[in-house]
């Protein structure tokens, strides 16, 4: 959520006590003698706000809104990738199940969120993100785990992301089922495969889902 800065810049106003005026909502006791005039520095978005002041309580002063810097970052090869998945998808698994899955960009434009709903399953969320040369991934797992994962280093434009498994939210031990691996084969601007691989007891399977692009 993007927050707002404010710059406030006195400019010496002095009040007489006659009509009461308001500005952005703050009712005062009070009239401007000679503050009418927003300072040049300042854009058009300025307001003017009540600000204490010591010799008698209320002064002015313009307040200028400023929008949250933006995220400044290197741009991942590897997510700029990812980010073409935006969307609505439809795909099959040897299952013979349904999968519908969404990807929207969140965050400022930092993470890709995904929605994956296979059949009457619960739906899940996975949120892939930026990593310095990698990409991450955190897996809200409809078993009540979060297994988090990771590529190698990502030099160059890509067709298959490999994550592994690096670590888990509420997993006790590795030997309870979850999520070990994931790869994401991008096979065009309608179609991809994801090969997720889940672990328990020690034993592991792979389900591939083949997604054509509905939109």
């Amino acid at each position: 959520m993007k927050t707002k800065h404010m710059l406030y810049v006195a400019v010496g106003c002095a009040l007489a006590a006659s009509a009461v005026p308001t500005f952005s909502g703050l009712p005062t006791a009070g009239r401007l003698k000679w503050c009418h005039k927003i300072p040049s520095q300042l854009g058009p978005n300025a307001e003017l706000r009540l600000l204490p002041n010591s010799w008698n309580g209320t002064s002015w002063a313009w307040a200028q809104s400023k929008p949250a810097p933006e995220h400044v970052g290197k741009p991942s090869k590897g997510f700029e990738q990812l980010k073409s998945l935006v969307g609505e998808w439809e795909g099959n698994s040897g299952s013979g199940m349904i999968s519908r899955v969404s990807y929207q960009i969140a965050s400022g434009g930092t993470a890709l969120l995904e929605r994956l709903k296979t059949g009457d399953e619960s739906e899940m969320l996975t949120v892939y993100t930026p990593d310095g040369d990698r990409l991450a991934v955190t897996h809200f797992c409809s078993a009540g785990n979060q297994p988090q994962m990771r590529t190698a280093p990502i030099s160059g434009e890509v067709k298959q992301l490999s994550f592994s498994f690096v670590r888990a939210t509420n997993l006790a031990s590795l030997s309870e089922g979850h999520m070990d691996h994931l790869v994401v084969t991008l096979q065009g601007k309608d179609h991809f495969t994801q090969e997720w691989t889940w672990s328990q007891e020690g034993k592991t399977k792979t389900e591939a889902i083949h997604f054509t692009r509905k939109n």
